[in-house]
């Protein structure tokens, strides 16, 4: 499938009751290494703003995914990445998923839509695995999934 458009995925982006409605990047079955991956071509990105905090205060970003998570058993970590527009954030909740939120309501035009896109395209293709993109419903209920693969999009 080509790109997908705004009008195609608008009604899974909404939550009209909810102004804080998320939508979500999922990579599922991974590892430390994947983190690691992910990590490195997040952080090696000159043209993004990616900024790091602990419980709020601006750190350096550790270069091992594995100091981070151990950093999280004590701390609130958080990794904000900024392709173009979007507020894009890695909260390091579990190893075995890498996870990725943004607010529903920014992602409101094509371009915006595509920035995230073209985002969890660089992440499917880091680890070479499938991204689900979901309302903040969780994994379960994609609706849409990036293939590495065939580099391809499809509806879910």
């Amino acid at each position: 499938m080509e790109q997908p458009l705004l009008a195609d995925v608008a009604e899974h982006l909404e939550d009209g009751s909810n102004a804080t409605f998320l939508c979500e990047l999922h990579v599922l079955g991974t590892s430390m290494a994947d983190w690691q991956r992910v990590l490195d071509v997040v952080t090696d990105r000159t043209d993004w703003s990616v900024e790091y905090s602990e419980d709020g205060r601006a750190k350096d970003i550790p270069e091992q995914a594995e100091l981070i998570f151990e950093r999280r058993q004590k701390v609130s970590a958080l990794l904000r990445i900024v392709p173009e527009a979007l507020s894009i954030h890695a909260h390091f909740f579990c190893t075995d998923a890498v996870e990725f939120d943004v607010s529903a309501r920014h992602v409101n035009t094509q371009s915006r839509l595509d920035e995230l896109l073209g985002f969890a395209r660089i992440v499917g293709r880091a680890v070479n695995r499938q991204v689900l993109v979901t309302g903040e419903r969780g994994p379960v209920r994609p609706f849409l999934i990036y293939d590495p693969g065939p580099d391809d999009w499809a509806r879910h």
